[in-house]
C-alpha cells in the first residue's frame, strides 16, 4: 500500500510504503500526482518516499523501465521536483538506486537516505512524523 500525504501547502509530498507494494499501486500513486498537480500540489514540489510496516515491494525489473517511461511522457506534466527515498532496510536499495539512475531523464533529483530526518533536511523542510531513525547511506 502507499499512502500519500500532502504538506505545505501542496510544496511537500510524503508517501508511506506499508505492507506489500505492487506496481499496480505505484503506478495509482504515479497517477494520483499527475492528477493532484497544480491543483493540490504545486509546481516544484518536493517528495519524500520512506517505508512503515513494508512486508514487500512486489515488482520486477521491467516495471522499473515502465515507470521510468511513464515519467519520461505522461509525468512531465510535473515538471522537475526534487525526491528523497528513505531506505531503511538495505534490502531494498538496490530498487532505490534504479529509480534514481532511470528517473534523471525525467527531471527528477533523486537522492538516496537511510536517515528520514537527514532526507527532509535535504528537501529543506522539517519532519513533520515521528518516524523512527536509522543510520544514513552515502552517495
Amino acid at each position: 500500500m502507499i499512502t500519500p500525504t500532502i504538506y505545505e501547502s501542496g510544496r511537500l509530498v510524503v508517501a508511506c510504503l506499508s505492507g506489500v507494494v505492487t506496481m499496480r499501486e505505484i503506478e495509482s500513486y504515479f497517477y494520483w500526482l499527475v492528477d493532484n498537480f497544480d491543483t493540490r500540489i504545486s509546481p516544484g514540489f518536493s517528495q519524500l518516499i520512506y517505508a512503515d510496516n513494508l512486508q514487500t515491494i512486489d515488482v520486477a525489473l521491467k516495471d522499473f523501465h515502465r515507470l521510468s517511461q511513464l515519467n519520461a511522457t505522461v509525468g512531465r506534466k510535473r515538471g522537475s521536483f526534487d525526491s528523497a527515498i528513505v531506505v531503511p532496510d538495505i534490502r531494498y536499495y538496490w530498487m532505490a538506486k534504479l529509480h534514481k539512475t532511470l528517473s534523471r531523464n525525467a527531471d527528477i533529483n533523486t537522492r538516496i537516505f537511510r536517515d528520514i530526518d537527514e532526507a527532509f533536511h535535504w528537501l529543506g523542510y522539517r519532519n513533520p512524523l515521528e518516524v523512527p531513525i536509522a543510520s544514513s547511506v552515502n552517495e
